[in-house]
């Protein structure tokens, strides 16, 4: 309570003259207007939001109008920005070939025509509404997730990296400004030695030595293929402990530019934050930014949050209290739909996305 107490009282930051962002005074890099995580357009009983995914559904008679009614809802609430993407796993095709929830099945490294067809339709109605850019997330589930890999995968790996490749296109089709985001929260980290008292971090050598190797090398063929400037290449998980954030810290290089890596940064780093009572937002945009600093290349690369609090106040005076700490350019800022301390469903309790009034209040 006292916490929240205290972000209240901060000074709500207003863009200055040519969008720079003021916070007590201070101008701080420019912050373009962010907005929303959306991949479903509506809940069902408990929050219920399977049934309910945008690319599963898109061709489904009412849906697409739904969805573009309420892109115009968060246009009209200041949302300039959004990120979307594709959650997948291998999955056999129902009787019919036909999903009609949130997962889409991955096999063979491409989706169904009928949900990439309907991938190209909301990205061009994304572009219709006004959107300034898109951050295409990666959330492979399942088998498909290389953090549970008891060994390596190539059979697996091989069907991720070709849904990227094909997907690449779509979203190169589409004419809008975009990023991708490989892997969300699948940022690997260094290994932490337990000594009594004092964990160490050892930060070329990987906790998960099979997720190290696979955000290893699908950047380098991300890059290869379609070079680092569309792409924030994996973005961090929200964690509260500061020795695990010092290892995912310091164990980037490992991943983008040291040996058997493709040598070079993403466009920008992406982390998911979201505050706890142990580590605040400001608490953990400082800690990562103590730790970039000390890594040569990295340490100069702007961030976009690619997830936080819904339409959250005191996320909102944590984020600013962080950037004015330690002067962090923050790019932009995208909400998840889920309101703090609502534990309804399975991490999402709003749909649409369309409230973002704490948020633009402050400058985001």
């Amino acid at each position: 309570m006292i916490r929240l107490l205290v972000l209240a009282l901060l000074p709500l930051a207003v863009p200055a003259a040519g969008g720079t962002l003021r916070v007590n005074g201070f101008e701080h890099a420019p912050v373009a207007s962010g907005g929303s995580n959306y991949h479903w357009y509506a809940l069902g009983p408990g929050c219920d939001r399977e049934p309910y995914g945008v690319l599963a559904n898109y061709h489904r008679p009412g849906v697409r109008a739904q969805v573009i009614d309420q892109l115009g809802q968060m246009r009209a609430a200041g949302q300039d920005r959004i990120a979307t993407g594709v959650i997948h796993l291998r999955a056999p095709w129902p009787t019919g070939g036909a999903w009609t929830g949130t997962l889409l099945d991955s096999t063979g490294g491409d989706l169904h025509p009928t949900y990439k067809a309907n991938l190209a339709l909301f990205l061009a109605d994304i572009g219709a509404a006004g959107f300034a850019q898109v951050l295409f997330r990666y959330f492979p589930q399942g088998g498909n997730d290389p953090q549970y890999w008891s060994a390596w995968d190539e059979d697996r790996y091989q069907e991720n990296w070709n849904l990227v490749w094909n997907l690449e296109a779509v979203l190169q089709a589409s004419g809008l400004d975009y990023l991708t985001d490989l892997g969300v929260e699948l940022m690997p980290r260094a290994r932490i030695l337990d000594l009594p008292g004092y964990p160490l971090v050892r930060p070329e050598e990987p906790a998960n030595p099979v997720l190290t190797e696979y955000a290893r090398r699908l950047w380098r063929e991300y890059v290869s293929q379609f070079g680092a400037g569309h792409s924030v290449g994996f973005s961090f998980v929200s964690d509260d402990d500061r020795v695990r954030t010092e290892a995912r810290v310091r164990h980037l290089p490992t991943v983008y530019t040291g040996p058997w890596s493709a040598g070079v940064w993403p466009a920008a780093l992406a982390l998911d934050l979201y505050g706890t009572a142990r580590a605040g937002e400001a608490t953990m945009i400082r800690r990562h930014d103590s730790h970039v600093r000390g890594i040569p290349g990295a340490a100069a690369l702007p961030w976009i949050i690619a997830e936080a609090y819904y339409d959250d106040a005191g996320a909102a005076g944590g984020v600013l209290e962080g950037m004015a700490d330690t002067g962090r350019q923050v790019l932009w800022l995208a909400q998840w739909p889920l309101a703090r301390g609502d534990a309804c469903g399975d991490g999402v309790n709003q749909a649409p996305p369309a409230q973002f009034g704490h948020w633009k209040r402050r400058g985001f």
